[in-house]
């Protein structure tokens, strides 16, 4: 019941339906998902280990609150640590690595295509991105690494959904994501940092040009 609560709360906070910043209270949002207010503080709970929520101990929990300098800090971050996550993938990563990074990256491919003129396959767009991405880190043996960088890639995810920043003609996500995988089956670890230092700082130059 807490997965299904939460689910239904993370769409609603991805699509935008609730804004960032806005109250999220146990008591109304178990009667809009029929579910006790127990199962809805279980859920706003694991939703703040996404950053997608903020807990206050005097405030309640809240929708997770957008800023500039947060972005910044954040893709700063980002950059740095998805460079050892990247390295230390290229270095252990096997056979099986291999062919779950080229499985992604299609997966990615096609569902991009059909989401270009169809707005409401945003969440599974979403979900392709995210896989592609964690796959090109999943050959590093590190639990605690994966999990650290799980969570900023979703910080970061928040700022490109809610934003909605305009679609750059000159940028061609898939092969920017092509070539990052290239890179990384071809072991290439200088160039699949450089790439995805790139990638990163690109889009958060775009978010932060759309973010009021």
């Amino acid at each position: 019941m807490a997965d299904h609560a939460g689910d239904a709360l993370r769409r609603s906070i991805l699509t935008g339906e609730v804004p960032p910043g806005a109250p999220l209270r146990p008591a109304a949002l178990s009667r809009a998902l029929g579910v006790s207010s127990t199962v809805v503080r279980e859920a706003l709970i694991g939703l703040a280990t996404e950053h997608l929520v903020q807990a206050d101990p005097h405030r309640g929990f809240r929708v997770r609150s957008l800023s500039i300098e947060d972005l910044r800090d954040l893709t700063r971050v980002r950059i740095e640590l998805e460079a050892v996550a990247l390295r230390w993938s290229i270095a252990a990563g096997d056979l099986g690595w291999e062919g779950d990074v080229v499985a992604s990256l299609h997966r990615y491919e096609v569902t991009v295509r059909r989401a270009a003129d169809d707005t409401s396959r945003a969440d599974e767009l979403g979900r392709a991105h995210q896989e592609l991405h964690a796959s090109l880190v999943a050959g590093s043996p590190s639990a605690h690494l994966q999990s650290i960088r799980d969570e900023l890639f979703s910080a970061a995810e928040l700022y490109r959904r809610w934003t909605r920043y305009r679609r750059d003609v000159q940028r061609d996500v898939i092969a920017e994501h092509r070539a990052l995988a290239e890179a990384c089956l071809a072991r290439d670890a200088d160039l699949a940092v450089s790439l995805m230092a790139e990638h990163i700082q690109r889009t958060a130059e775009l978010v932060e040009s759309h973010l009021d």
